[in-house]
C-alpha cells in the first residue's frame, strides 16, 4: 500500500488523497498510510455486531465499536480511541512531519506519525501492533 500511496503522489503531487472504506479495528491498523502522503483517514464501519456484521457477502470484519444487542451493551475497542486521538488533536492545516525509528524491536511492530500543528505542538502517535 505504501509505495501505491508514493507513486501516486509523485505522479499527482497536488491532488487530495483521503483514505476511505478501511475495515481495521485494532487487529490490523492502518494508521501508517498517514505517512505515504495520505490527508485523513476513515473507518467504513464505526459499529457492527459481536460478529463482525451485518454483512450480507459474509465478509466479516472488525470495527471500532462492537455491540452485544442482547445484552444492550456496547464495546469501545482500541481503535475507537485512537480514532479519536487525531481527530481531537490534529486540526485542518497540519503538516506530516518525518519520524525515524532508533533502532528496531525484533518481536514487535511499531507504527507511527508525526504531525506538526498549525499553534506549533507536535503530535506523536505510535502504536504497538
Amino acid at each position: 500500500m505504501a509505495l501505491e500511496l508514493s507513486l501516486i503522489h509523485i505522479y499527482f503531487p497536488h491532488h487530495f488523497l483521503l483514505y476511505t472504506e478501511a475495515c481495521s479495528g485494532f487487529l490490523t491498523l492502518r494508521f501508517s498510510v498517514l505517512n505515504h502522503f495520505v490527508s485523513g483517514w476513515t473507518d467504513w464501519n464505526l459499529a457492527l455486531d459481536l460478529k463482525g456484521g451485518p454483512n450480507w457477502v459474509k465478509n466479516y470484519v472488525d470495527s471500532p465499536i462492537i455491540v452485544d444487542s442482547s445484552k444492550d451493551i456496547f464495546y469501545k475497542q482500541p481503535m475507537f480511541y485512537h480514532m479519536g486521538h487525531f481527530s481531537k488533536f490534529i486540526p485542518e492545516g497540519s503538516q506530516r512531519v518525518g519520524l525515524q525509528q532508533s533502532r528496531r524491536c525484533l518481536f514487535c511492530q511499531l507504527e507511527h506519525v508525526a504531525v506538526l500543528r498549525p499553534d506549533g505542538a507536535l503530535v506523536l502517535s505510535l502504536i504497538h501492533i
